[in-house]
């Protein structure tokens, strides 16, 4: 865990104005110009303060995504659900909840949406390239795991290669995934954050929709072939 003891104490309603300020910078700004003094400024508290919470910027950015974003986004995607799909070895049925929940994540939460995506974003920053690296490779060996099951339970093409697949599967159920979201609706996340008000919430005949049309995708490349 990124954050510090002192920053886990701090009452409720401080700690809301860090974690608020946090958002919007880091959703506002590349992880390389966002400003920890901007931070401070906008929560109401010394920098000297901020480093009693957090060692640095890339602290508190890896407990925003690790740590917040991961347990926001588990509001919408169950424990219960990723638990009974690695225990069937059903990757499709656990891809449609996740995506589905991903979705409606990303239409409650965008401005925290855009910041955790920040980490998928090309930079010359070391750390947040280490970040990525390390993000991606849990990803992909989820999805590994997932995928070998699925295919010792006869839920997957057996033909299928994970450690190819593995990776395509982690990413178009991730950014590829916001991004087709946000070409549905007609704009990209930066101009549904820009101009809110431009844009209508998709319904959930809409939401139902898209994830239907992704996962149509997804399973004729993924479920095993008619014999």
């Amino acid at each position: 865990m990124a954050a510090k003891t002192t920053f886990e104490n701090l009452p409720e309603e401080k700690r809301a104005r860090i974690v608020e300020a946090a958002i919007e910078e880091f959703g506002a700004h590349p992880y390389a110009s966002a400003s920890t003094n901007r931070i401070v400024k906008a929560a109401g508290i010394s920098k000297g303060s901020m480093y009693q919470y957090f060692e640095n910027k890339s602290a508190l950015y890896r407990w925003l995504v690790w740590e917040h974003a991961a347990q926001v986004k588990g509001r919408y995607v169950s424990a219960k659900a990723y638990g009974e799909a690695m225990e069937t070895g059903d990757l499709l049925g656990f891809l449609r909840v996740a995506m589905r929940g991903g979705v409606v994540f990303t239409l409650d939460h965008p401005r925290l949406a855009r910041a955790a995506l920040r980490l998928m974003e090309g930079s010359a920053d070391e750390e947040l390239g280490r970040m990525k690296e390390e993000h991606l490779r849990m990803g992909e060996q989820v999805m590994r795991m997932f995928v070998e099951k699925g295919q010792r339970m006869g839920k997957l093409d057996p033909d299928l290669d994970p450690e190819l697949v593995s990776p395509l599967i982690a990413h178009a159920t991730g950014p590829m995934l916001v991004d087709a979201m946000m070409v549905k609706m007609g704009t990209t996340l930066d101009g549904y954050l820009n101009r809110p008000e431009e844009w209508t919430r998709m319904t959930e005949a809409e939401i139902d929709g898209f994830v239907d049309g992704v996962m149509m995708i997804l399973e004729r490349g993924l479920a095993p072939k008619p014999a």
